[in-house]
C-alpha cells in the first residue's frame, strides 16, 4: 500500500496569514511618525538683480549735472554768454506790466520748454538773465520750480522775500539766484509773515 501524501492546505493557510501579518505591521509602522514631522521650509524670492538707479533727467538722455542750477551758470550758459551760441532757442516778445520785452524761448532737443533767455538791455546780443520754468532743474540745495517757500527757507535759512513796485513780482535772491514766488506785492519791503509758506516758486532766475 502507497503511503499518503499528507493533507498540505492548513500548512499554506498559516504561512499566508503569517506573511498578511508581517505586511500590516510593516505598513503601521510605516505610516505612524516617530515625532512631529517639521514644516517645510517656504521657497524664498527668486534672486533678482538690482535695477539700475536712474532719475528723470537720465532717462531723459540728459547728464544729471546738466539740470543743476549752479551759481551763476545753468546748462552750460552764463549771464555774458552769446544768445546766437545757444542751440534750440525762438525769439519772442514777452508781455509784462513794466512793457514788451524781446525774450528767446529755450527747449531741449525734443522741444520741451525749460524757460528762456532775456537778452542784455544795452548789449542785445548776449544774455542778461537765465528763467528756468521746468521743475526737473535743481539747485544745489535741493529747490526746484514748484517748490514752497517753506521749504526754501527750510534749505537756505533765513531769506527775505521782497516785492516789486511797478509789477507786484515777489521773490527772493540769494546769491546769483532768484526765486520767483506765486505771490504780488507792490510794496518792495516785506512784513514778516507776509510771504505764507505755502506759496510756490514759479521760475528761477540764474543772473
Amino acid at each position: 500500500m502507497r503511503p499518503t501524501a499528507p493533507n498540505l492546505l492548513p500548512l499554506l493557510a498559516l504561512v499566508f496569514w503569517l506573511a498578511a501579518c508581517g505586511t500590516t505591521d510593516e505598513a503601521t509602522e510605516a505610516t505612524v511618525p516617530a515625532g512631529p514631522t517639521p514644516a517645510a521650509a517656504a521657497p524664498g524670492p527668486a534672486a533678482t538683480a538690482a535695477p539700475p538707479v536712474t532719475s528723470a533727467r537720465t532717462r531723459e538722455g540728459m547728464a544729471e549735472d546738466e539740470f543743476m542750477i549752479g551759481e551763476g551758470s545753468v546748462l552750460g550758459l552764463r549771464p555774458g554768454q552769446p544768445i546766437a551760441d545757444v542751440a534750440n532757442t525762438t525769439k519772442d516778445i514777452l508781455r509784462t506790466g513794466e512793457g514788451d520785452f524781446t525774450i528767446y524761448r529755450l527747449a531741449d532737443a525734443a522741444g520741451k520748454p525749460l524757460g528762456y533767455l532775456a537778452p542784455h538791455p544795452e548789449r542785445t546780443g548776449e544774455i542778461s538773465t537765465i528763467h528756468i520754468t521746468d521743475p526737473t532743474f535743481v539747485t544745489p540745495r535741493g529747490i526746484s520750480v514748484g517748490d514752497t517757500f517753506g521749504e526754501l527757507r527750510a534749505a537756505y535759512g533765513a531769506v527775505t522775500p521782497h516785492g516789486s513796485e511797478i509789477e507786484g513780482r515777489t521773490g527772493v535772491t540769494v546769491g546769483r539766484t532768484h526765486f520767483v514766488l506765486d505771490a504780488r506785492h507792490w510794496d518792495y519791503n516785506l512784513a514778516p509773515g507776509t510771504i505764507g509758506p505755502a506759496t510756490r516758486i514759479t521760475e528761477i532766475v540764474v543772473r
